[in-house]
């Protein structure tokens, strides 16, 4: 058992790699690709300079935020901040409850006014990231409404599912990415 868990942490780590980012030195992102065990999420972040936050209120996911989300009752998720000098990354581990497998993983970027243009390029280099390490390009859609548009890109792999898109509203104003596993 030892041994399994040993290879598992090592193919963690060599997946859990940084991507590309708005500023290649300024910021590192780190994403999971394979799913990781509930009970490494401490220690990811710990390695990643997370800061466990608590939501004061109740955190759910629509059906329509991840596939088959439906299908599982969701706990209330581990909520880390990371900081970095140019932004400010949350990421929350969303699992299923009793089981305590992790179903989704969304990284969350949110408009300042200290950081123009930050978003964009967060979203690019993200798209160029997972189009690298998932082999292939993501499906890209625009949403266009009166006040708000959004650009959504989706890689989707025989284990893994993952979304990003970018909300507008006069500028950009909030990047998120969504990583959920067959």
């Amino acid at each position: 058992m030892k041994f399994i868990t040993s290879i598992f942490l090592i193919l963690l780590i060599s997946c859990d790699s940084p991507s590309t980012s708005a500023s290649k030195k300024d910021i590192q992102i780190y994403y999971s690709i394979l799913r990781p065990d509930l009970v490494t999420i401490d220690s990811i972040e710990t390695r990643h300079g997370g800061v466990q936050i608590y939501a004061p209120y109740e955190i759910s996911v629509s059906a329509d935020y991840f596939p088959n989300a439906s299908s599982y009752k969701l706990a209330q998720p581990l909520i880390y901040k990371r900081d970095t000098s140019s932004s400010k990354l949350r990421v929350s581990y969303f699992y299923s409850f009793p089981d305590s497998t992790l179903r989704l993983i969304e990284y969350s970027w949110s408009s300042t006014n200290n950081t123009p243009g930050m978003l964009s390029t967060i979203f690019q280099n993200n798209n160029d990231y997972f189009s690298s390490v998932l082999k292939k390009a993501g499906t890209a859609t625009t949403q266009t409404e009166v006040s708000w548009s959004q650009e959504s890109i989706v890689w989707i792999t025989e284990s893994v599912h993952v979304k990003q898109f970018l909300l507008i509203e006069g500028k950009p104003s909030r990047t998120r990415v969504l990583i959920s596993w067959k």
